[in-house]
């Protein structure tokens, strides 16, 4: 996260939660994928941090400073591309998103857990193609279209065979540091 973003976050919950007493606020998102083959895990890659885009930290201010969200939807529909690349904030679509062959962008199940800030977002795909390489992921707001709000490039990776099933995970934290 830029400093920038920091400060801004920092600021409006000042505003939110008043000005008394002194507190440090810290966000993170990580990405990882297991792949599961005949029923058991065969390789779980490490977490990596995603690049926040640019479009997405501007969905995310409109529905911070809107009380009922301004009918904005929210950020579950997970992707995963098949293009080696590395996403930048300025991004608005996933290079080489997957939308067939059981990877297309699907709405994952968020949980969160209120006393820590923290907060997952998952899917298992089941991939019914012959064979694909997966290296990215990205959240957005809509099914199809829709903003872009987190993409990473995995931390390996991910070579499919037929009916293996790929689990994301995308999980962060926006808690007192």
């Amino acid at each position: 996260m830029r400093r920038e973003e920091q400060m801004f976050l920092k600021k409006l919950v000042k505003r939110i939660v008043g000005s008394k007493g002194n507190f440090d606020m810290k966000v993170g998102t990580t990405w990882q994928y297991e792949i599961i083959r005949n029923g058991k895990v065969v390789y779980k890659s490490e977490p990596v941090h995603n690049v926040t885009t640019d479009a997405g930290r501007n969905v995310a201010r409109q529905i911070l400073h809107q009380t009922n969200n301004g009918g904005i939807a929210g950020f579950q529909y997970i992707a995963v591309g098949s293009t080696n690349y590395t996403p930048a904030a300025t991004d608005t679509t996933l290079t080489g998103e997957v939308t067939g062959d059981g990877l297309a962008r699907t709405q994952g199940t968020y949980s969160n857990d209120v006393a820590t800030g923290a907060w997952i977002i998952q899917y298992t795909f089941t991939y019914t193609g012959t064979g694909i390489t997966v290296y990215t992921g990205a959240l957005f707001n809509a099914s199809t279209g829709g903003t872009m709000l987190y993409a990473a490039t995995f931390s390996s990776p991910a070579t499919l065979a037929q009916n293996d099933q790929l689990k994301v995970t995308i999980s962060g934290t926006v808690g007192a540091g």
